[in-house]
């Protein structure tokens, strides 16, 4: 049976959603997992701190079980290992009364949930990315996590010293978990950001690079220019470096509304209607197009989900008169 189909069941049979750690680990790394389902473990990530301490618990437990199906040698070494040996040892020689079967029948079954469990849950080294109108959330082996946005990618390299995302092309929101001895620092190709736990968003563009904190602080910096001071910035704050430029002082913006798309959203107030169709366009199949220059000094406040081009096109005709032409790759604004 599919995956898919294993889950539509226990939705059925559970009524509702995971609420435990580990249920949301496993959830999470389905390929089916929805946007709501996110949505959903973002709120029960939130709603009490211990469900955030658990579930960063479950990531480690999720490394330290990958560190030793690397080396699997060290197995050996392990007292609970030896003790699960030898009562595998014992089963096969004496007769087992039912419920004893029963019960080694369920322990299997839970040990094999487990083994699933972690071959889902293990990311750390490795390249990720979502395609245009996609995104993806990657759950890190320390605890960490990043969502992927539209046409972007992260790059992922671990040891035992420091944690480096580079992020090549696009954007994406990195929660980090704490570990003062391990810094974590996300890479452009002339930046770094580096946390040690925070939230905060990084989008690279042919003009720069935009780095967003809605938690915790961080510290940007040029790599390999001592001539350039490194800037810091805290919650709800932003800094656009321009490519080869110095790194501007931070400025103060509604951080909300700037990282909604990991909600699945994106947010407007008072933004030129270019500017609002770029970044529609970043998720939709067709591309929004001003062909009317009389439309330039329409601003635009909203709401959207990602990739409802419907809901754009209501609230262009309805609210500024705008006509629309559409053919296969474009649809074209104009006054009528």
């Amino acid at each position: 049976m599919s995956t898919p189909s294993v889950w539509k069941q226990l939705r059925h049979v559970l009524g509702g959603y995971p609420t435990t750690a580990a249920d949301w680990a496993v959830r999470t790394q389905c390929p089916d997992v929805t946007r709501e389902e996110l949505l959903v473990l973002d709120q029960w990530l939130t709603a009490d701190p211990r469900n955030a301490q658990a579930y960063a618990e479950v990531n480690k437990i999720g490394y330290l079980g990958a560190q030793l199906r690397e080396h699997s040698e060290e197995l050996l070494h392990l007292e609970g290992y030896q003790r699960l040996l030898a009562t595998r040892r014992q089963s096969r020689v004496a007769p087992e009364p039912r419920f004893g079967r029963f019960v080694t029948l369920a322990g299997s079954c839970a040990l094999l949930l487990l083994a699933v469990t972690l071959s889902w849950f293990w990311y750390s080294n490795g390249r990720y990315s979502a395609g245009h109108g996609e995104q993806q959330r990657i759950a890190l082996a320390d605890g960490s996590s990043v969502v992927v946005n539209t046409d972007s990618e992260v790059k992922v390299r671990y040891d035992d010293h420091v944690r480096i995302v580079e992020l090549p092309r696009g954007e994406a929101f990195f929660e980090v978990a704490k570990n003062a001895a391990r810094p974590f620092i996300v890479k452009t190709d002339d930046l770094e950001v580096r946390a040690i736990g925070t939230r905060f968003s990084v989008r690279r563009t042919d003009d720069g690079t935009r780095v967003v904190v809605t938690e915790g602080r961080v510290r940007v910096s040029r790599t390999g220019d001592a001539s350039t001071a490194p800037v810091e910035l805290g919650a709800n704050n932003q800094v656009l470096v321009a490519v080869k430029e110095q790194i501007p002082p931070p400025v103060a913006i509604d951080t909300a509304a700037a990282t909604s798309w990991t909600s699945g959203m994106i947010q407007f107030e008072d933004v030129p209607l270019n500017a609002v169709l770029q970044e529609v366009n970043r998720y939709t199949p067709k591309s929004f197009v001003i062909s009317d220059p009389a439309l330039q000094d329409i601003r635009l406040t909203g709401r959207f989900r990602v990739g409802d081009m419907d809901s754009v096109k209501f609230a262009l005709a309805n609210r500024f008169d705008i006509g629309m032409t559409e053919d296969a790759r474009e649809i074209r604004l104009s006054k009528p």
